[in-house]
């Protein structure tokens, strides 16, 4: 319910969501073939300048995977009709990738990215 609300969460609601990245985690290391992710998945709501969760990493602190996993998920959800939102063109996620670029994204992946999806 939280993940389709419409409109801010309150703060509870935040940490609420924000829960899922430990509880992805735990379920990832219970299971024999997936240990290997775990962690990659359990930082990808890390931001490039520090301000993300859960750990706060920073920069190339985050895990190169993570790192990607974050703006594949991001692009994702923005094309696709996976959430309350209209789904964007591929050129208005791609705007929207270049903002978060040195912020929210590694902008060396973004320019990486944004050149794989400008090729198809």
């Amino acid at each position: 319910n939280l993940l389709n609300k419409i409109g801010a969460l309150s703060e509870s609601e935040t940490v609420e969501t924000e829960q899922h990245v430990v509880s992805g985690y735990q379920l990832l290391i219970a299971l024999s073939n997936t240990t290997g992710i775990a962690e990659y998945l359990f930082a990808h709501h890390e931001r490039w300048d520090g301000t993300g969760y859960p750990k706060g990493l920073k920069g190339g602190d985050i895990p190169l995977l993570s790192r990607i996993i974050a703006v594949v998920s991001c692009y994702e959800m923005m094309t696709n009709d996976l959430s309350n939102k209209k789904p964007l063109t591929k050129e208005e996620a791609a705007e929207e990738l270049k903002q978060g670029a040195g912020s929210q994204f590694d902008p060396d992946l973004i320019a990486a990215f944004l050149k794989v999806i400008a090729a198809l």
